[in-house]
């Protein structure tokens, strides 16, 4: 249990040094080896998590967070033009729905807890939307990144992937 707060601490201190030190991070040697750093230490997170649970609620929870991704992607592909907050609420709505109800079905626990899971699922969905257009850089508005920042777009993807993979683990674990 004490591995998981130390793994934790690590990603958190390594997502604070290159977001607060950018400048100090952002060259090469140096954001390859805290990507690399933070990516072990999240992989170690994942995987002390992951060996508390039976491995077909792992897998599911792994295929519950592929599909999200490659919905989003789909999303990002299709409008790739007016890729807006407004149409990725929607989009992730309508998602969330069809999540609440094949979840319902085999679903154990309190309605209300898979309400709760549901509703901060469609917030990361919203939050991956913002994300993927800040890395893209496609508009001014949203504070868009450069291409030297190229390591803090992979862990904040990180960050929304991981999140999205731990609620689903919660969500699998109470059926």
């Amino acid at each position: 249990m004490l591995n998981i707060y130390i793994s934790g601490g690590i990603v958190f201190a390594i997502g604070a040094c290159l977001n607060c030190f950018y400048k100090f991070f952002r060259p090469k040697p140096r954001n390859f080896i805290l990507l690399g750093l933070f990516s072990l230490a999240q992989a170690y997170l994942i995987v002390s998590t992951a060996v508390r649970f039976d491995t077909h609620i792992v897998l599911l929870a792994v295929i519950a967070s592929l599909l999200m991704f490659i919905w989003l992607t789909i999303y990002s592909i299709i409008f790739a033009s007016d890729f807006t907050i407004t149409k990725g609420a929607v989009f992730t709505v309508i998602l969330m729905i069809i999540y609440f109800m094949a979840t319902s079905f085999f679903y154990a626990g309190s309605i209300i807890d898979l309400g709760i899971i549901c509703t901060a699922v469609c917030f990361i969905n919203m939050w991956t939307i913002y994300d993927a257009k800040r890395i893209t850089g496609e508009s001014k508005q949203y504070n868009a990144f450069t291409l030297d920042d190229y390591c803090l777009g992979v862990m904040i993807l990180y960050f929304d992937t991981i999140t999205f993979l731990l609620l689903m683990i919660h969500v699998f674990a109470c059926t």
